[in-house]
C-alpha cells in the first residue's frame, strides 16, 4: 500500500484546492498516483497515458501533454559508458626516467585532471595535455552539474605496450581506495592486484607485439562486479586513490623501479545519467 492509500481523499481534495495555480500556469495542481517510470515510458514511446489521480477519477494525457511536461522538467538520458581516468608511472617533468625509486610513498589521485587540463599531476610532462584518451572526466575529483553515474564494474586496467614487470611492479606496490567529500569516507578497497582490468594483450607470440602483462582475462566482461551499484551524484566530491604505503617492496627492501613509462587506468563502467535541458 502506498503513503497515499494511507491518506483520506477528503483530505488530499482540500489540499488540492487550497493550492490554486498561479495566474500563468496552465491549470491547478495535479496529484498523480501513476508510477514516474510508467510516465517516462510513455513519453518515450510517444503514446497517451491514462492516469489516475490520488484524490479519485482518471483520465487521460496526450502525448504532446506528456512532451510539453517533459520539456519544461527536463529530459533524463540513459547511456551505458565508461568513466576512466589514467595517470602514468613513475612522475617526471620529463620523458626520462627519474632516479628510482619510481613509486614513492604516497596517495596518487585518479580523476583529479580533466580533459583539457594540464596532466602533470597525473604523472604526465610538463605541457602535457589530458584529452579522451586519458579520461573523460569533464571536472576535477567530482562530476558536472546534471551529470551523475552508477557504476556496476570498476577495474584496474594499463596501456598495451606496458612491459609485463612494469606492470607487476605498479600491481604490488599499493592498494586502492575510494573517498567521498574531501575523505570524509574513505572505503579502502585492498591490493591493487585485486582489482582485475579486464583489458590487455594475452600471449607472448611475435603476431601480437610486444610482450604484455595483465591483471585478469583480457575481456571488458572480466571486470570485478558490484552487488551494489557505486552511486557518484552530481557535484559530488570523489576520489579513486592509489595508496603507496611504503615505496619499496615489502619481499625484500628493494625499491620499485620500472623500466619504461607505464600507463595505468582505473575502469568504470555503468550508467551514464545526463540531464537534457527543457
Amino acid at each position: 500500500m502506498s503513503w497515499l492509500q494511507r491518506v483520506s481523499q477528503k483530505v488530499v481534495r482540500r489540499f488540492l484546492d487550497a493550492s490554486q495555480s498561479s495566474p500563468d500556469a496552465e491549470g491547478p495542481p495535479m496529484l498523480i498516483e501513476n508510477p514516474t517510470e510508467e510516465i517516462l515510458d510513455a513519453i518515450a514511446r510517444n503514446r497517451d497515458l491514462k492516469i489516475y489521480g490520488a484524490a479519485g477519477g482518471a483520465g487521460v494525457i496526450a502525448r504532446d501533454a506528456l512532451k510539453s511536461m517533459a520539456r519544461k522538467s527536463g529530459d533524463i538520458r540513459y547511456e551505458e559508458n565508461f568513466f576512466f581516468s589514467t595517470r602514468r608511472y613513475p612522475k617526471a617533468a620529463t620523458n626520462a626516467l627519474p632516479l628510482p625509486s619510481h613509486i614513492p610513498a604516497g596517495s596518487y589521485l585518479f580523476f583529479a585532471t580533466p580533459v583539457g587540463v594540464s596532466g602533470e599531476t597525473q604523472g604526465f610532462p610538463t605541457g602535457f595535455e589530458m584529452t579522451t584518451n586519458e579520461t573523460n572526466s569533464d571536472t576535477a575529483n567530482s562530476t558536472p552539474q546534471g551529470k551523475g553515474y552508477k557504476i556496476w564494474q570498476e577495474g584496474v586496467a594499463f596501456n598495451m605496450e606496458a612491459l609485463s614487470e612494469d606492470i607487476e611492479q605498479i600491481l604490488d606496490s599499493g592498494a586502492l581506495a575510494y573517498q567521498v567529500q574531501g575523505a570524509q569516507f574513505t572505503l579502502r578497497k585492498g591490493p591493487l592486484r585485486g582489482w582485475p582490468g579486464g583489458e590487455g594483450v594475452s600471449g607472448f607470440t611475435s603476431t601480437q607485439g610486444q610482450e604484455s602483462a595483465h591483471n585478469g582475462i583480457a575481456d571488458p566482461r572480466a571486470m570485478r562486479t558490484l552487488k551494489f551499484a557505486r552511486v557518484i551524484k552530481p557535484l559530488q566530491n570523489f576520489n579513486y586513490v592509489h595508496e603507496v604505503g611504503r615505496g619499496i617492496r615489502a619481499s625484500d627492501g628493494s625499491d620499485w623501479e620500472l623500466s619504461a613509462f607505464t600507463l595505468c587506468s582505473v575502469m568504470l563502467w555503468g550508467h551514464q545519467l545526463d540531464a537534457v535541458p527543457g
